[in-house]
């Protein structure tokens, strides 16, 4: 609308709104190829950032997962007892051993032997305003306290809340169950004890109430308290022989020794057990298979963005196209504008030929070894776009021919290379191995082009674009709506002008008729 607001009057015939129209076709039609071309830009951000995340998720996540040794190279250990549990790490020799459990390792645990006839305190002979108070912890020289005031509603369940609101290994327990109360240290062994001292008559009453023994004595005896002597106890070390050998210091049920990690918890009497460690081939082989399936589909990936080719006859919509549409309608039109933003792209190309690369090379620091590439270990490529393929039979035979093949193939790290990429490096390493390798430099050529989210702020060559084609836009469309005023002021004139001339000509007209 104009500065008048109000056309034709004048009888002029003239359709200013149109002419206005007329006039801003040509200013629209530019900003629209602005509009596009700062879509096209940002949905070219967008395929990038598909891509990176694709990239960045196997280079930090799934690909991690094949060049560790307790992956590729994984040992399985069998024990002939099923009260000693094994399981190896592939840092286990591939020997036999003896293990002989004498005894377990146990918590210093006092355990409450009486049956309480109640959990509240003014049920087994205290009175309200009695007060308890004892000490407790793990050593004589750091107790801390507790110290209540007995009322109508003191349970036993508000001493096991005290004494567990410290948070220190010392805990308590009352099993309503059997109504005994219990203390015990969580953590296993002879340096870990617990303390009790009965510090008032109240304390010590319901203490020697409680029936506590000493679970760790052979002859356990019902302790008594008085106000003046802590009460102790102390866990054992488990006794064990390892290869006729005992192990010292296991203060645990579940330890490691030698890559083999031994769970005695399950035994009750004098135990023996012989234990036979050898190479989990199978674990290896579909370990191997699942990075096979894992590079092909990200392979697969790279290759459906690269080779889709655009779809020229779809461009962005521009907002007047839009209200014209369906939100299907709209939807259907931007899948098939948006094919192709990567197509033929040269981070992609180099990217996929630098995977292919790091696959196809030798590891040369496995130079006296007949296992030096992927292909010798029974990994080769089909098709025309590199997908791998594996033959389970020759990756059987490395790995029987020589056990640490298939690791050394994957997960070597030469340490006179200096560079993750570089070819005495195996090929996880080549691919992930930090600054230097594939997925590394992958994902920064990504990030310099495209940033790494949908944020504009950063520094990045298509981030800079497109701020650069908001400023422009910005100032396309400042320019347009003063252009549209011009105009319409240009006819508010001629309308003026018209009217003006009309009213002149009724004046002529009325005078000769008159």
């Amino acid at each position: 609308m104009g500065v008048n607001g109000i056309y034709g009057l004048s009888g002029s015939g003239l359709d200013v709104e149109s002419m206005v129209r007329m006039g801003m076709m040509t200013k629209e039609s530019q900003y629209n190829k602005m509009q596009q071309t700062y879509t096209l830009n940002e949905w070219k951000k967008e395929a990038y950032l598909e891509i990176y995340d694709k990239v960045n998720e196997y280079n930090t996540s799934t690909l991690s997962k094949y060049k560790y040794a307790s992956n590729m190279n994984a040992r399985s250990a069998t024990s002939s007892n099923s009260a000693i549990k094994v399981n190896a790490s592939a840092s286990a020799p591939m020997i036999n051993h003896t293990i002989t459990v004498d005894s377990t390792a146990t918590n210093a645990y006092l355990l409450g032997t009486k049956e309480l006839s109640s959990n509240k305190l003014t049920e087994l002979g205290f009175s309200s305003g009695d007060t308890i108070n004892f000490s407790f912890g793990t050593d004589e020289s750091d107790l801390k306290s507790v110290d209540i005031t007995v009322d109508d509603t003191t349970t036993v369940y508000d001493l096991v809340s005290k004494v567990n609101s410290y948070g220190i290994n010392v805990r308590a327990t009352f099993d309503s169950s059997d109504n005994t109360f219990s203390f015990y240290n969580k953590e296993m062994g002879s340096a870990n004890r617990l303390v009790i001292q009965a510090n008032n008559d109240g304390a010590a009453r319901l203490l020697n109430a409680m029936g506590l023994k000493d679970t760790g004595q052979e002859s356990s005896t019902v302790i008594s308290f008085d106000e003046t002597n802590p009460v102790s106890a102390s866990g054992k070390n488990a006794k064990v022989y390892i290869d006729g050998e005992e192990i010292k210091d296991v203060n645990k049920n579940v330890f490691e020794r030698k890559g083999i990690t031994y769970d005695i918890s399950g035994v009750t009497t004098n135990t023996s057990a012989n234990v036979s460690v050898s190479q989990d081939i199978d674990g290896i082989i579909d370990k191997v298979k699942s990075f096979v399936e894992d590079y092909n589909k990200l392979l697969d990936d790279l290759y459906k963005a690269y080779r889709e080719t655009p779809n020229k006859s779809y461009k962005p919509l521009t907002d007047a196209q839009k209200n014209e549409m369906t939100e299907e309608q709209i939807k259907k039109w931007e899948e098939k504008a948006k094919a192709g933003m990567l197509y033929h792209d040269g981070t992609l190309r180099k990217l996929i030929d630098d995977m292919r690369n790091a696959i196809s090379d030798k590891v040369t620091s496995l130079s006296n070894s007949n296992y030096d590439t992927a292909y010798s270990i029974g990994i080769s490529t089909k098709g025309l776009y590199g997908e791998l393929k594996l033959d389970e039979d020759k990756l059987r035979k490395a790995l029987v021919d020589d056990p640490d093949s298939v690791y050394n193939v994957f997960g070597k790290l030469d340490s006179t290379a200096d560079k993750a990429s570089d070819s005495r490096n195996g090929i996880a390493q080549r691919l992930t191995g930090g600054e230097g390798s594939v997925f590394y430099k992958a994902t920064e050529s990504i990030k310099a082009i495209a940033g790494t989210s949908s944020d504009t702020s950063d520094d990045s060559t298509l981030n800079v674009l497109l701020r650069n084609l908001q400023t422009r836009m910005s100032n396309f469309k400042s320019m347009m709506t003063a252009y549209e005023n011009k105009l319409y002021k240009k006819y508010d004139a001629m309308e003026s002008a018209l009217a003006g001339l009309g009213n002149q000509m009724n004046y002529v007209s009325n005078m000769f008729s008159s």
